[in-house]
């Protein structure tokens, strides 16, 4: 009987031990797997732990271990998720502490400094770490919290590196540049102050911290720094966007900024224009999928023919047949190597003044075009009879063929930068013609080549110069919208567009743009360059083509008659020949873009550049939230019109300082205008509301308000602002 005892006992203990191990050994393997990287299978054993009332006493472990595996994987929104989880548990978990410190560096890294302050508050003093302290400090000085900040360094003191980087913050805040200096030599780890520099040097683009980082980066930062001393030109602005590229893309972006910034302060706000539209033109171009260069092919075939006839006068084509007319205009057409004549219609009165001719592929015909008439005639393809168009609306000016383009039953001429027309073909004997002006801002711009893109709805223009300025802009025309107005880019071409003379051609969708260096007396080209207009993004691109495609003998004379498809005819009189004399080829072009997809698919060495930096701080968050470049173009295009025009204009200038986020520009220029209009109460609470709000100066704003003439104020609008404002300020709120 006592044996039969004892075996129970000894089954139920072994049982138990059994029942013990698994339970704690499944915790144990997760921590193990999680050890190993084999984060999923660490989930799983955490998602068995939590999903089993057994593991109860468990699942702060699980939860911690999971938050812990999503947060060092970058999946942000499921770490917050579980260490949030986590604080809800009862106050006795172990783990609450670790994840409001986890919680904190994920809010703070992340920008969201609302939820970092507050949690940072919850945490209690002794459980702060230093690493906590100094995370702290960057978020108060990023939200200009310099109470907090001051009594924070103050607790540290200047003991330590810890405490030196504390009181830094809090003496750049202050703009106390003496006590700034002081701490940076006074780190006893140089490449802690050195890297410190390098944060605010990419911050600010300030040359004061250029002495205090290592000589390699200030190496790496040598283009930008040779531009911040005011007076600096334009043209080794330029320069310097060319090595901007060479650099990794966060500090392209941080530099950009900071050199935006510089630029407005000093007025000089071509460049700041400049650096705006290198900052848009950054979107996307990590993107293994974004071209690098292009690879295009021209087999160009020469149309041979006999019997010219010798008082040939025009050549025409739809794409793919040749046809010409004579001095008589009789039409003739190529078959099989020989000029043979048409039996065509007699020609209109007066059709020897038309000397432009145009396809018009939808109707199947060649009008012949001319300015200052009141009627146009069309030759028909397909029976070769002449039609008469008739003219209503706007009268066109003088015309320039190059300058003239149809698509889809339209007919564009630009005219100048600020205005084009359109034709729009109705029916088969009537063109309705309509002049449109440019609204808004227009670029200064001469020497420009426009590029044909109507069949994408646009119209861009590429280099040329701003006066003696390199233009290093593209600028794009919606012919579709009733207010059109140009929208400009930064062109980021690999050669300098203002050095050449510009033609093109078009490979179907691209546009082929050929160089030509007029010292090199047009012999051939000295570059090429594929121009891509993508409607989805509004942008042009302009890839390098290492290899300048094979053109003929005299390229540079031609003109180009028609294209179809990927090929381009182009003819050229012979001056030299009176025989045959009218030269014509066919372009075949092929094109082939290559990404950076390709450039390591197939072990190319990608463009020459800087190594990319793992650049992680709170202080750099991402610079496209302070600086939009697509809102800030207008407001820069406008102080750059304003500067130019000579006028002094305060307070137009102050609106449009307000308006960027210069504030401190905003409130001298209200201030210069106030001179003039000393009881303008409009300006009196500009200068109060920019103090209060913005420069956080509530006594300056005070005596502003304290100018106006309350009854005085007759919009009833302006007065209500002005009663909110001073009870916001004797109630002492923000």
């Amino acid at each position: 009987m006592r044996t039969k005892r004892f075996l129970l006992l000894f089954t139920l203990l072994v049982l138990f031990l059994l029942t013990g191990c698994g339970y704690y050994n499944t915790f144990y393997n997760a921590k193990k797997y999680y050890e190993k990287n084999d984060y999923k299978t660490s989930l799983e054993k955490c998602d068995k732990i939590l999903s089993g009332e057994k593991y109860k006493a468990l699942h702060d472990d699980a939860l911690f271990l999971k938050a812990r595996i999503y947060h060092k994987t970058g999946d942000r929104e499921k770490a917050v998720k579980y260490y949030s989880l986590l604080l809800e548990r009862p106050a006795e978990s172990e783990y609450q502490e670790k994840a409001r410190g986890a919680l904190f560096t994920l809010y703070s890294s992340g920008g969201d400094y609302q939820n970092a302050y507050t949690l940072y508050s919850q945490v209690d003093k002794e459980n702060r770490t230093p690493e906590m302290d100094v995370a702290f400090a960057k978020l108060l000085y990023l939200r200009k919290y310099a109470g907090e900040l001051e009594s924070l360094s103050r607790d540290y003191g200047t003991s330590t590196d810890i405490g030196r980087e504390i009181a830094l913050y809090a003496s750049l805040l202050r703009g106390d540049r003496r006590r700034a200096e002081e701490l940076l030599k006074a780190f006893e780890d140089p490449e802690k102050s050195q890297y410190l520099a390098r944060i605010f040097f990419l911050l600010t683009c300030d040359s004061f911290f250029v002495p205090f980082m290592s000589s390699g980066i200030q190496e790496r930062y040598k283009a930008p720094v040779e531009v911040l001393t005011p007076g600096g030109d334009t043209a080794s602005f330029q320069a310097v966007l060319d090595e901007i590229d060479r650099l990794g893309q966060k500090e392209q972006r941080f530099l950009l900024r900071g050199l935006f910034r510089l630029f407005v302060e000093q007025g000089r706000f071509y460049e700041a224009k400049m650096a705006l539209l290198k900052m848009e033109s950054l979107s996307g171009l990590q993107d293994s999928s974004v071209p690098t260069m292009a690879l295009i092919v021209n087999t160009n075939k020469p149309v041979a023919y006999s019997d010219l006839p010798t008082d040939w006068k025009g050549y025409l084509t739809d794409g793919r047949g040749h046809y010409l007319y004579t001095e008589e205009y009789e039409v003739y057409q190529l078959v099989k190597g020989r000029w043979e004549k048409i039996n065509a219609a007699l020609p209109p009165e007066g059709i020897e003044e038309y000397s432009i001719t145009v396809w018009d592929a939808l109707n199947k015909r060649w009008l012949f075009i001319a300015e200052g008439k009141e009627e146009w005639f069309a030759l028909n393809i397909n029976d070769f009879s002449w039609d008469t168009i008739f003219l209503e609306g706007d009268e066109l000016p003088r015309l320039l063929p190059e300058r003239l383009y149809y698509h889809n039953r339209k007919l564009y001429y630009f005219d100048s930068i600020g205005s084009f027309f359109v034709g729009d073909i109705r029916g088969r004997d009537k063109v309705t013609v309509e002049k449109i002006e440019v609204k808004g801002w227009l670029p200064q711009v001469s020497g420009y080549t426009i590029l044909d893109f109507t069949r994408l709805g646009r119209l861009v223009l590429v280099g040329g110069k701003e006066g003696d300025i390199n233009n290093t802009m593209a600028y794009t025309l919606d012919i579709n919208d009733p207010d059109p107005s140009w929208k400009e880019q930064y062109a980021a071409a690999p050669v300098v567009l203002a050095d050449y003379v510009l033609t093109s051609f078009d490979a179907g969708r691209y546009k082929i743009l050929l160089l030509w260096d007029p010292l090199q007396e047009y012999e051939k080209p000295a570059k090429a360059l594929l121009a891509d207009f993508q409607s989805s993004t509004e942008r042009l691109s302009l890839i390098d083509v290492p290899k300048t495609p094979e053109v003929v003998e005299d390229f540079f004379e031609y003109e180009t008659a028609g294209d179809y498809g990927s090929d381009t005819i182009i003819t050229y009189r012979d001056p030299d020949t009176t025989f045959n004399s009218l030269l014509i080829t066919v372009m075949s072009t092929n094109v082939r873009q290559q990404t950076l997809a390709d450039d390591f698919r197939m072990g190319n060495e990608p463009r020459s550049e800087v190594k990319e930096e793992n650049l992680q701080d709170i202080l750099l968050q991402d610079p496209e939230k302070e600086v939009f470049p697509e809102e800030m173009l207008p407001v820069i295009n406008a102080l750059d019109q304003l500067d130019s025009s000579g006028v002094n204009n305060p307070r137009k200038a102050g609106d449009l300082y307000l308006d960027a986020g210069f504030y401190e520009k905003a409130a001298l220029s209200y201030a210069e205008a106030l001179e003039e209009e000393p009881g303008d109460n409009r300006l009196l609470y500009a200068l109060a509301y920019v103090h209060f709000r913005y420069l956080k100066e509530p006594e300056k704003s005070r005596e502003y308000l304290n100018r106006i003439d309350l009854p005085s104020v007759e919009e009833e609008l302006l007065r209500e602002h002005i009663i909110k404002l001073k009870s916001v300020l004797d109630a002492g709120e923000k």
